[in-house]
């Protein structure tokens, strides 16, 4: 049987926030929800869940795909690469909260790619 230092129940509005914090400080968090994916790795290169993500569009009013993975999660910063590849699962993610239809997701995915190839260029990185 698995123990934890913290067990959440329900993510409402201080659900994600005490779940990502008690985590930052090192704590071992279970977090019970009725979609149980949102405890899913963005990837396996990025410290970052889906929760985080849904938190960032729902109480931090980010509003682009970059806003989540560059500032509210700085997961840009950790794994530029890693957060190109998540960049359309993310997007598919926020889409039902921000009203963005398949072509905004598309843009927003290809937008957040394009800026993320020119950091790589800036830097001289092979891509």
């Amino acid at each position: 049987m698995a123990t934890y230092d913290l067990v959440v129940i329900g993510t409402g509005p201080g659900g994600y926030v005490c779940a990502i914090r008690a985590a930052q400080l090192g704590m071992k968090v279970a977090v019970i929800e009725k979609n149980a994916t949102l405890g899913r790795q963005l990837d396996a290169d990025l410290p970052y869940v889906e929760a985080e993500v849904v938190w960032a569009a729902r109480a931090e009013v980010a509003r682009t795909v970059e806003d989540i993975l560059a500032r509210r999660t700085r997961a840009q910063l950790r794994a530029r690469d890693a957060t190109a590849e998540a960049a359309e699962s993310v997007a598919q993610l926020v889409a039902a909260y921000l009203g963005w239809d398949a072509d905004e997701i598309g843009r927003q995915v290809a937008s957040f790619r394009a800026a993320t190839d020119r950091e790589r260029a800036a830097a001289g990185a092979l891509p």
